[in-house]
């Protein structure tokens, strides 16, 4: 779809959502919060069409040399100097229907990276439901002259166990183009282990809650075992994130995993080093 035509759509929906609602702003409060934002989507709807979305890269450490194998991309809006997380604005793209033209923007902006840097940048269902995905993805590569390998797809732990043939098909295809494929917040959910073995992850990434209170709390020790024992038995490797001290490093690097990220190490950073 066009962009300029899809904001279109997406300003009238806005304007429709808030004539048919109006009856439930009954006070000041109420428009002044709808006021905010409305005016909060269209700077988000005005910087999807001006190309504003940028990546910044977390660093991804190994735990034994603690050097940088690779950044995690991450979404970014910078708006008069103020950076927006996608926890400001994501769910308001995903609800106008934009989530792809955003993913679209970081590739774009982030590929060049990929000729000196390894990369793990998150896709949606939405992306993986896109026929032309695929087929965006290796032109990228072309253009770019890197190798597919040097990029990882990051997936959500419920995405990999969707029943849509399409985005099985599509994990795959992306494997056999030699992308990398890792799933994202491994725990959080009730993962089908069919489905892991059809998808094969080169990485499962450990949800994060159960790493940031993994030197305090027994049970988030004992089901981050389970995962390292499971990510063994299918030859894949695990990610902890939220690392955010040394307790917690000591604890993983006990446990032999090999690679972590959190602000411990770094915070996202404008470019890789």
């Amino acid at each position: 779809k066009n962009i300029k035509n899809d904001l279109t759509k997406a300003i009238d929906y806005i304007k429709e959502h808030n004539i048919k609602n109006k009856s439930l702003f009954l006070d000041e409060e109420k428009l002044e919060k709808t006021s905010q934002k409305s005016k909060k989507i269209s700077i988000i709807l005005n910087k999807i069409q001006e190309q504003k979305i940028v990546p910044f890269f977390q660093p991804i450490v190994n735990t034994s040399t603690l050097k940088t194998e690779k950044y995690e991309v991450l979404a970014r809006i910078v708006d008069d100097g103020k950076i927006w997380t996608p926890f400001e604005f994501i769910d308001h793209i995903q609800k106008i229907g934009l989530i792809e033209e955003v993913t679209k923007q970081i590739i774009t902006k982030s590929f060049p990276y990929a000729k000196e840097h390894k990369l793990s940048i998150n896709i949606t269902d939405y992306d993986l439901k896109n026929k032309n995905f695929l087929s965006f993805v290796v032109e990228e590569c072309k253009k770019h002259r890197i190798n597919p390998s040097q990029i990882t797809f990051e997936i959500l732990e419920n995405i990999s166990i969707s029943e849509e043939d399409i985005i099985i098909e599509n994990i795959q295809q992306l494997k056999q183009e030699n992308f990398l494929i890792a799933i994202d917040d491994f725990g959080a959910g009730f993962s089908n282990f069919e489905r892991l073995m059809q998808i094969k992850p080169d990485f499962l990434k450990i949800d994060g809650k159960f790493i940031k209170n993994i030197d305090t709390d027994k049970n988030s020790e004992k089901i981050t075992k389970a995962i390292i024992s499971l990510a063994k038995e299918i030859n894949t490797e695990v990610v902890a994130e939220f690392v955010e001290n040394e307790k917690i490093l000591e604890k993983i690097q006990n446990l032999e995993i090999k690679f972590a990220q959190g602000y411990y190490f770094s915070k996202p950073i404008k470019e890789p080093k």
